[in-house]
């Protein structure tokens, strides 16, 4: 039995940071929440920090990520050692 690879869009990745480029400009480099070739590779996470971003502008969207009523729950958080934001499913925070 072969097993095949489950792969996403490609451009996923893109649309996730110009989606949120939409609301403040973002100065972080690639955004990447799934590993294109291979969404099994790592787990899911997303880093991002705005240009000039204040703490309203982050609780803005640590409310959004919270308030989300989909299948999975997300957090969001600071990335230690880095003045990134990192989302990521709440199942692996723990």
């Amino acid at each position: 039995m072969t097993l095949k690879i489950k792969r996403v869009d490609e451009n996923i990745n893109a649309r996730l940071r110009q989606t949120l480029g939409e609301y403040k400009e973002i100065d972080s480099p690639a955004i990447g929440l799934f590993a294109v070739e291979n969404i099994y590779d790592r787990p899911p996470y997303f880093a991002f920090r705005f240009k000039g971003g204040t703490s309203d502008d982050y609780e803005k969207v640590r409310k959004t990520i919270l308030d989300f009523k989909g299948h999975l729950q997300w957090t969001v958080s600071e990335q230690e050692g880095f003045k990134n934001q990192l989302i990521e499913p709440l199942e692996l925070k723990n």
